[in-house]
This record gives structure tokens, C-alpha cells and sequence, in this order.
């Protein structure tokens, strides 16, 4: 028995050698494959460019972002946004505007019942007009509002129906509109995608906007001009949308409009103690007081100095070594104060040291304490918490700043 065993032991291992002997691991032998190893190192170096690309494209994404926050309205038109508006909203989901104006490619619903019943479907071509069999004569709608064509229809109607005429008629009309028509907008100037663009009927200003990428930060948001047959019929101040509200100041287009966004008029940053910090674009004939404004106003930590950082023009100055010229105003005495493209307004805050004392070292709430004429400076050790380590206490060094 004991034998057995042994040659049974035997031949197992003989069965296992071979396996354990033969077996390779996959980097083994790529290792035996000169090709293989150069395939895979080409395939690590791939993906780590298409890695470090993500990432750049990311970085850029954020750096765009936040150049765009520092500028005063150009949000609304961010890429984000833009995306959101150029999905169109259906045109059967619209109000009608009060005094649209019919044109070819418009349908026109007509209903009629009562003693008579009749539903057919208008739809104006190119010429401005429709054969209506049902009355056997052409209908001319286009250059109507909604409220004229139904009048007009009405008419022509009656003509061929007898009982819609009459104080007591027994056929009854209504008129509402189907499909409308799209428009086609020109968008040229300081917009991120500047060109011809289809957009949905009772389109404004701003949804045209979108649709072209928003306006980029070399564009003024306060002279978005509107041209119908080479004039300029409106002229919209986007900042009266943003910063009061006016939904009335954005611009209904036509068909065949030209949307212009000009070069900004001015680049103003204000900074420090406002509630609204960054990049503003001011008109001719506004001051720093409207610049406050813009920025939501003075906070409660403003100090009375505002620091301007003005450039100086190329003329005037010696060399780039004395460009930017610095002066100090005085908050209360600002309006009038004119503004000059480039300006950079730095609104102060209260100095911190003032009225305050700065305990630091062994105690045990070391910080700033405010400063009363009657303060002592066992007083102060008391508001810290008291001395630690009292017996290792050495010294205590007073310190006063002079900061007039």
C-alpha cells in the first residue's frame, strides 16, 4: 500500500511539472516580441496625449469662464447659455405677438360652423397670396396682422356664404394661425458665430443672439443695433435687461433683419468694496457714480478712498515705463468724475488696524479685539482668554503702530 503512494505521488507531480514549466504571463511575452513591446508602449503614449488634451481642453474651458464672469452681463450669452437658447422653442407653443405680420410661408387656419361648415388650411406663397377653391378667388394675406386677416377673410367669406352676413348670422368664422413661418437673420459684428441663421417666428434680439454663440467680450452689450433695409430702426441697451428689469428694451425681429454688435465703447473695472466687482462698459457722458451703480453700490465696509489707475495716452506719455498714472478720490466728493476707457477703480476698504488690537503669543484666544479710549491692558488679557503657562512668562512686549 505504502508503494502505491508513492508511485501515485509520483505521478502527479510528472502531470503538473510540465503545466507549471510552460505557463507564461502576458508580459513575458510581449517581452519575447520586440514588436509587440513597441506596439504597447505606442498605445501608452496615445492615450496619455489624448489624456493630456482632456485636460487642456478642460483648463481652457475654466479659464474661459472665468474671464467671461469678470465681465458685467456677458453671461447671458455664455456658451452654456447660448446652447440652451438655440434649441428652439416649437413656434405652435408661442404667443402670437399683438401686430404680427402675415408673410409667405405662413398658414392660416379657417373654421367655419353653424348652417354651414367648412375647415380648410391657408398657406401663403411666395407671391403673398392663396387660391382658396372653396370661393373660387385669390386671398391676399401677406403684409396683414392676424386682426386684418380675419377681417379680410371675413369679407371675402360672406361673399360666398350668405349666413355670415347679417346682425343674426347662423354660420359662424374663425381664424387663428397654424405653422409659421422661420425667419432668416444676418448676425454680424462681435459675435462668436457671426453669419445667416434660420430662426423660429417672433424671434428677438437676444434669443437671435444665442443662436450665433452670444456675444463675446469684445462686443458691446450697451449699442446692439437692428438694421432693416440698410437703417438702423432700434438700438438696445442691454444693461436697462440686466440690471432694471426692462424686458421691453429686447427687439422683435422680421424676416431679413441685419443683427449688428459693434466694438465695446469702454472697458471700466471696478474692484474692492462693491457689491458687484468686475468689468463694466460705460457710455459717452457717464461718471464713477454710475459705475457704482452698475456694481450694486458702496458696501458697508467701504472705506472714503478710491484708488484710480488711469492710462496714459500714447501722446503724453515718455515711455510705457509711466503709463498707467496713479491718484486717490475721495468717495464722497466722486459726481461728477469722468471715466476713461481703461480705467481701473479700486474702492477701499476701512483699515482693519484702525480701532483694533492684535493679541498674539501665549493666550489662549489670541486675535483682534476692538479698541475703546478707556482700554487697559489687563483688560485686553482678560478678552484673549488669560496668559498660558504663567509660570514660564517672561515678558510681554507692547507694540503700538503708527498708521498716520
Amino acid at each position: 500500500m505504502f508503494m502505491l503512494s508513492k508511485r501515485t505521488l509520483f505521478i502527479i507531480c510528472g502531470l503538473c511539472i510540465p503545466f507549471v514549466m510552460h505557463a507564461q504571463q502576458p508580459g513575458e511575452i510581449i517581452e519575447q516580441d520586440p514588436e509587440m513591446v513597441e506596439l504597447e508602449k505606442e498605445r501608452i503614449r496615445l492615450e496619455l496625449e489624448a489624456e493630456k488634451a482632456s485636460i487642456q481642453m478642460e483648463q481652457n474651458r475654466i479659464n474661459e469662464e472665468l474671464q467671461l464672469a469678470r465681465y458685467f452681463g456677458y453671461k447671458y450669452f455664455s456658451p452654456a447659455a447660448a446652447q440652451a437658447g438655440g434649441q428652439a422653442t416649437a413656434a405652435d407653443n408661442l404667443p402670437v405677438p399683438t401686430g404680427y405680420v402675415l408673410g409667405p410661408g405662413d398658414n392660416v387656419m379657417v373654421i367655419l360652423w353653424g348652417d354651414s361648415k367648412l375647415q380648410t388650411s391657408i398657406t401663403i406663397d411666395r407671391d403673398g397670396r392663396y387660391f382658396a377653391a372653396d370661393i373660387d378667388k385669390w386671398l391676399y394675406l401677406s403684409g396683414k396682422t392676424v386682426e386684418e386677416a380675419e377681417q379680410y377673410l371675413r369679407h371675402e367669406f360672406q361673399e360666398a356664404y350668405a349666413t355670415l352676413k347679417g346682425p343674426k348670422p347662423t354660420t359662424f368664422m374663425d381664424v387663428s394661425l397654424g405653422t409659421l413661418k422661420s425667419l432668416t437673420v444676418q448676425i454680424v459684428g462681435e459675435v462668436a458665430s457671426p453669419g445667416v441663421y434660420t430662426v423660429p417666428p417672433f424671434s428677438t434680439v437676444g434669443s437671435s443672439l444665442l443662436s450665433a454663440g452670444g456675444v463675446t467680450i469684445s462686443g458691446s452689450l450697451r449699442d446692439v443695433r437692428v438694421l432693416r433695409d440698410d437703417e438702423i430702426v432700434n438700438s438696445i441697451d442691454y444693461y436697462k435687461l440686466f440690471l432694471e428689469g426692462q424686458s421691453n428694451t429686447d427687439f422683435r425681429i422680421l424676416n431679413g433683419d441685419v443683427i449688428f454688435v459693434p466694438v465695446r465703447t469702454s472697458t471700466v473695472e471696478i474692484s474692492g468694496e462693491v457689491s458687484r466687482p468686475g468689468i463694466y462698459e460705460l457710455l459717452p457722458g457717464e461718471y464713477i457714480d454710475q459705475l457704482i451703480s452698475y456694481a450694486g453700490g458702496l458696501k458697508p465696509t467701504a472705506g472714503l478712498t478710491v484708488e484710480l489707475r488711469r492710462i496714459i495716452e500714447r501722446g503724453k506719455r515718455e515711455s510705457d515705463d509711466d503709463a498707467v498714472a496713479v491718484s486717490y478720490l475721495n468717495v464722497e466728493s466722486l459726481n461728477p468724475h469722468e471715466v476713461i476707457d481703461g480705467d481701473h477703480f479700486w474702492v477701499k476698504n476701512i483699515m482693519e488696524v484702525s480701532r483694533q488690537v492684535y493679541v498674539s503669543g501665549r493666550v489662549k484666544r489670541a486675535g483682534a479685539y476692538a479698541y475703546t479710549d478707556s482700554l487697559r491692558l489687563l483688560d485686553v488679557l482678560k478678552m484673549a482668554g488669560g496668559i498660558q503657562d504663567e509660570d514660564y512668562l517672561k515678558s510681554v512686549n507692547l507694540v503700538k503702530l503708527d498708521i498716520t
